[in-house]
């Protein structure tokens, strides 16, 4: 029953499966000889040596740079020859069986894996390719004409990034592992070539000395052919073909090789478009990851019903998933810090583990927060140097415009805000910016620590033009008037009144011992009557954080608002409504 399954499983996939060796074996033949194919083909030399190549695009150990067919590239040789697989007599099927779905946390974010639609992936040198998360377990690889009685040593070897991804011997009789299998982490949507290497062991021979390289530089298969005299039993090849996704740009942003989490958000802001300047600017620009964190204070309270429990945790904003954060954490400012790959490091020299994100020290940064709907500034920080950045310490940059808490001012309103970075253009030391924003600026003014006009109209696509900046990393977070902002509006008002009472019983005071009489005054007893009727502070504020719906619920249950006519006009703006939709719907 379960071969019947992957019969039927396989059929299904299409006529890209080889159907018979010879014909994958030629097909892989082709492959390897194609000079355009990969990545690093022959356009790469065309994309990536002017000055304003693109770092991550044009990521390529240095020592792999000058071959560009995928023979030439694992034989090392410059011109690829046939005769390097004359001896290819197998095709090994390759075949991942999908697991079931599950999530993972990458670039910040939360990713959720649905149910995989097509339960078995096989390796074939026409496939599509595949996402990293898909094949992060070891395959299958099994070939027709295969017994348990021959032997043979398997690698699995990234030719793009020059990485050895599996290696087993006396296989499959009783295969022992000397490189446990790793995926290909591709962290850019160009595809990469997973090879699959099959030699045949020598009967008479032991394989328990095989010799290996450091897992610290890139793989060298001719060298560990020689090494091991296997220069003629190179009998099997396949090729799994990889894509990439945030599973794997999350890898090898945590191996500090590359951080290409930003290419997610600029995909993200492409396909919402939902603010002017992502068609104005050019958000290829981005070369950096920005992670803005606040710190979450622990908290206990019962307000408008409600009972308020938080612990104190760093909470990272999540713009691919359009993070929501509760508004008591922006009171104050955030962790702000970035890594920038630099320019210059791109082409590294030894192996893929020395292309870190090293920090450029002649590089100056500015960061803005915005409301992009407002076009309202919360913040701005010039002159902030790499290694400030880097290390969290944005406070060593020169601020403009002080931070502002950005939380909306009517209840259950929301608001989206942005955090751009940029890099600074320099000019004889100084930046244009920092010569702008001299000290007598109206933004660096005392009146401007708080709300003020200036802060107004703020047009971040004539900002980047008019200081000549650079994009360099975006984030944003979504921001709204909730229950804690509710309790710290009530605490305001509560505050307020205490002091306006005590100033009134002050006055009165001082009246009523100024009268002869002891008569209540008029007036005074009119004051008293107003302030019995007015509403408290949580009278005022809770129901505005509730639907009529909602009062109605709590004016029947748990009578959550003792001021029942507050409630009776809200019950009856409900009933008006449902009424309105009914006599819709029956229209």
């Amino acid at each position: 029953m379960h071969v019947l399954f992957v019969t039927i499983t396989l059929l299904q996939l299409g006529n890209s499966l080889c159907p018979e060796t010879n014909a994958c074996i030629e097909r892989i033949r082709r492959l390897v000889a194609e000079p355009r194919r990969f990545w690093f083909g022959e356009q790469w030399k065309e994309i990536c040596t002017g000055r304003h190549r693109n770092v991550i695009d044009c990521y390529n150990p240095h020592a792999l740079q000058p071959f560009h067919t995928l023979g030439s590239r694992l034989f090392r040789v410059k011109t690829y020859q046939a005769a390097f697989l004359q001896h290819l007599r197998i095709f090994p099927r390759v075949t991942y069986r999908a697991r079931p779905g599950r999530s993972y946390r990458a670039c910040d974010h939360d990713f959720v894996v649905d149910e995989p639609q097509i339960p078995i992936i096989e390796a074939d040198p026409d496939m599509d390719a595949v996402e990293p998360f898909s094949i992060r377990y070891l395959p299958d690889i099994r070939w027709q004409g295969m017994t348990r009685n021959d032997t043979y040593i398997i690698l699995m070897v990234d030719a793009g990034f020059g990485m050895l991804n599996y290696l087993a011997y006396d296989y499959p009789r009783n295969a022992k592992v000397l490189r446990h299998y790793v995926p290909s982490e591709n962290f850019r949507p160009l595809t990469n070539p997973l090879v699959v290497i099959v030699f045949q062991q020598n009967a008479r021979r032991s394989y328990d000395d095989l010799k290996m390289h450091s897992d610290s530089e890139l793989f060298h298969l001719p060298q560990f052919m020689m090494d091991n005299a296997l220069e003629n039993d190179l009998i099997g090849m396949n090729v799994v073909l990889v894509s990439t996704d945030a599973y794997s740009i999350e890898k090898q942003r945590m191996r500090a090789v590359v951080d290409n989490c930003h290419s997610l958000v600029e995909q993200k802001l492409r396909k919402d478009n939902r603010w002017p300047f992502v068609a104005s600017f050019p958000l290829s620009e981005m070369d950096s990851w920005l992670s803005v964190d606040y710190r979450q204070p622990a908290v206990s309270y019962k307000v408008c019903c409600e009972q308020i429990d938080l612990w104190e945790m760093w909470l990272a904003l999540d713009p691919l998933g359009d993070g929501n954060l509760p508004s008591l954490v922006v009171l104050n400012e955030p962790r702000v810090s970035a890594m920038r790959i630099p320019q210059n490091n791109a082409n590294y020299q030894r192996s893929t583990r020395d292309f870190i994100g090293v920090v450029l020290f002649d590089y100056s940064y500015t960061l803005v927060l915005f409301d992009p709907d407002r076009s309202y500034l919360y913040w701005l920080v010039i002159d902030i140097p790499s290694a400030s950045l880097a290390a969290a310490s944005i406070a060593d940059g020169k601020t403009i415009v002080p931070y502002l808490p950005p939380v909306p001012a009517i209840a259950r309103s929301c608001s989206m805000l942005i955090f751009m970075l940029f890099t600074q253009t320099h000019f004889d030391s100084i930046s244009f910016i920092s010569e702008y924003f001299g000290i007598d600026h109206a933004l660096r003014t005392n009146a401007c620590i708080g709300n003020c006009s200036q802060r107004s109209h703020f047009d971040i696509e004539h900002f980047k033009s008019l200081h000549q900046l650079r994009l360099s990393a975006v984030n944003w977070m979504r921001i709204c008037y909730d229950i804690h902002e509710a309790q710290r509006h009530i605490q305001f008002l509560t505050h307020n009144m205490s002091v306006e009472e005590s100033h009134t019983n002050l006055s009165v005071s001082y009246k009523r011992s100024a009268t002869s009489s002891h008569i209540p005054h008029k007036n005074t007893e009119q004051r008293e009557q107003k302030r019995e009727r007015r509403l408290s502070p949580e009278e005022q504020i809770c129901p505005l954080m509730k639907t009529p719906a909602e009062l109605l619920c709590d004016a029947s249950s748990t009578n959550s608002y003792p001021n029942h006519l507050l409630v009776a006009v809200c019950c009856i703006v409900t009933l008006t409504l449902m009424t309105s939709k009914h006599l819709r719907a029956i229209a």
